[in-house]
C-alpha cells in the first residue's frame, strides 16, 4: 500500500491540496492505462476488429471533436453495417464525413439519429484487408463529464462471393471514454453511483472502503484472463464502461 500510495502522490499532487483538479492533472493515468489495455488487446494479430478514435482524449464544452471509425480486417471484407452511439446529453453530432472512406457504394448515405450514427456500404474491391477508415463523426462537447462513445452493432461480410459473415473480435477498441471540460478546464465527473462494490462503494473490488490502484490492476487483471466479471455499470457485462467508472471513482473519491 506505500508504494501505491507513493504513487499516487507522485502522479496526482493536486490530491493532497484544496484546488480543483483539471483534466490536464487528472487524466494521465487514466490515458496511460486505456494505451496499456489497447496494446494488450492487439497483441494477436489474428483478428478482424473494429476500432473507434477522437482525434483527442480531451475537449473542452463548446469545442468541435472528431472521431474516426476503422475496420481492421484479417481476410476481405467488402462491405459493413455499422452502428455508433454517442450520448447525446453530452455530445451534439454535426455529420458524417466519407471523404476518405474504404466504402465506395453506400446503401444509404450515413445518417445519425437519436444519438447513433449509422453506416452501411460496400466497395467495388473483392474486399480490403487490414486496417481502413470506414467513416469520420464530427460532433461537439456540451456538457463536462466522461462521455462513454461505443460501436452498438456491427456486421462485415466477406468479399469471397458467399455473403459469409466475418467474425469481429471484441479487442475494448469498439468503445472509448471521452473527457468533457468545463470551458475553464476543470472536470465535473458523471458515473452514477451504482453497480458492484464492495463496502457499497463502486470499483471498490479489494473491499478497503476505497478505490485505489490495487483496484484497478484488478480489475485489468480479470478483464484480460477473463477470470471474473466485474460490473459497474448494471448491464451483467464487463466493458470499457465498467473501466471508465472505475477510474473515474478512483480520480474524484
Amino acid at each position: 500500500m506505500i508504494f501505491f500510495e507513493r504513487l499516487k502522490r507522485w502522479l496526482f499532487p493536486w490530491f493532497y491540496t484544496k484546488s480543483t483538479p483539471t483534466v490536464r492533472h487528472a487524466f494521465p493515468l487514466f490515458l496511460t492505462l486505456v494505451s496499456v489495455l489497447g496494446a494488450a488487446a492487439l497483441l494477436s494479430e489474428d483478428v478482424t476488429y473494429i476500432s473507434i478514435e477522437p482525434d483527442r482524449e480531451t475537449v473542452l464544452a463548446g469545442e468541435n471533436f472528431s472521431i474516426d471509425v476503422y475496420v481492421t480486417a484479417k481476410v476481405p471484407v467488402n462491405a459493413v453495417d455499422i452502428k455508433v452511439k454517442l450520448p447525446t446529453t453530452q455530445v451534439k453530432i454535426l455529420g458524417v464525413d466519407t471523404g476518405t472512406s474504404v466504402i465506395t457504394l453506400w446503401t444509404k448515405e450515413p445518417y445519425f439519429n437519436s444519438g447513433t450514427v449509422f453506416l452501411s456500404g460496400g466497395t467495388y474491391r473483392k474486399g480490403f484487408i487490414g486496417k481502413h477508415r470506414i467513416a469520420t463523426i464530427k460532433a461537439e462537447a456540451k456538457t463536462s463529464g466522461l462521455a462513454y462513445i461505443e460501436v452498438s452493432e456491427a456486421v462485415l461480410y466477406a468479399g469471397d462471393g458467399t455473403g459469409a459473415e466475418v467474425t469481429v473480435t471484441d479487442v475494448g477498441e469498439d468503445s472509448t471514454q471521452l473527457a468533457i471540460a468545463r470551458e475553464d478546464g476543470t472536470f465535473v465527473p458523471n458515473v452514477s453511483i451504482s453497480g458492484e462494490g464492495g463496502l457499497g462503494i463502486v470499483g471498490d473490488i479489494d473491499n478497503d472502503g476505497r478505490v485505489t490502484l490495487k483496484d484497478i490492476s484488478a480489475f485489468m487483471s480479470a478483464w484480460h484472463q477473463k477470470s471474473k466479471v466485474y460490473d459497474f455499470s448494471g448491464d451483467s457485462k464487463m466493458t470499457f464502461r465498467d473501466f471508465g467508472i472505475i477510474l473515474a471513482r478512483y480520480f474524484f473519491q
